[in-house]
């Protein structure tokens, strides 16, 4: 079913909603409620996603997959070493032309899913953008599948942040000791606020460049603090991207999203 901007409105007012709470409950170093409301902000952003994009949410296990894409968001941070001249490669190159950087070069020589998908792209067979895309996919599930990658992310997979807000919320009582609450290290919880703000400002941006919530853009952005955790670094990374790679708006573009401005 199409889901209406009012709609779509309501739920990113949620997310920020507890966005700025476990910003507030960082600042006053209650790191357990901070980590259990950027869980629930995550958890809003991942139902924006699938309401925007596939016009309905998962019936079944939603909180994990409300959460994939913070996986998803997780893993590129700590992979970005080598996966971030990826997404421009797959998204430029079509040809026997394309060059690979030293970074690249090496990644083909120790994964052979990668070499094929070079050694396709450079053959000619994968001019169109959703091929290379899928095969790009591909090659990342193979690789994760033969090196083990994937049993490291399985279980973020399956179950979703569940785990985190329990462990904010409840004391646990088991054979080995008592885990409660006040267990949660304060960085622990900056980090979750910190990956929480960049998912809900960049999933927002994608939508206001797609053409949704344009109208009730700057009533969303005055919602975020100047002090919120992460969110300069993240309009500056946005910036510095959108430079890089030659982003210069025309007249007719969607405007430059600068959360926070």
């Amino acid at each position: 079913m199409a889901i209406t901007d009012e709609a779509l409105l309501a739920v990113a007012k949620n997310a920020i909603r507890h966005l700025l709470e476990a910003n507030e409950h960082c600042k006053g170093q209650r790191a357990a409620s901070a980590t259990a409301s950027a869980v629930f902000a995550v958890e809003e952003t991942g139902k924006m996603s699938f309401l925007a994009f596939s016009g309905d949410t998962p019936k079944n296990n939603r909180h994990a997959a409300h959460a994939r894409l913070f996986v998803a968001l997780l893993r590129m941070a700590t992979e970005w070493g080598w996966t971030w001249e990826w997404p421009k490669f797959v998204q430029n190159a079509f040809g026997a032309d394309v060059t690979l950087s030293e970074q690249q070069q090496r990644i083909v020589a120790e994964h052979p899913e990668f070499a094929e998908l070079v050694r396709r792209i450079q053959a000619g067979e994968l001019k169109d953008l959703v091929e290379r895309q899928q095969a790009f996919a591909s090659a990342l599930v193979a690789k994760d599948r033969r090196d083990g990658t994937e049993d490291r992310w399985k279980p973020l997979i399956e179950a979703g942040l569940q785990q985190f807000r329990l462990r904010a919320t409840y004391v646990d009582v088991t054979e080995s000791g008592v885990s409660s609450p006040e267990a949660i290290q304060l960085d622990e919880a900056r980090a979750m606020c910190w990956l929480a703000c960049a998912l809900l400002t960049l999933l927002l941006a994608v939508l206001f460049l797609s053409g949704r919530l344009t109208t009730q853009k700057n009533e969303l952005i005055r919602l975020f603090p100047d002090d919120l955790i992460g969110l300069k670094e993240i309009s500056t990374f946005m910036q510095a991207f959108q430079s890089a790679a030659g982003d210069t708006p025309n007249a007719g573009d969607p405007p430059r999203i600068t959360v926070g401005a």
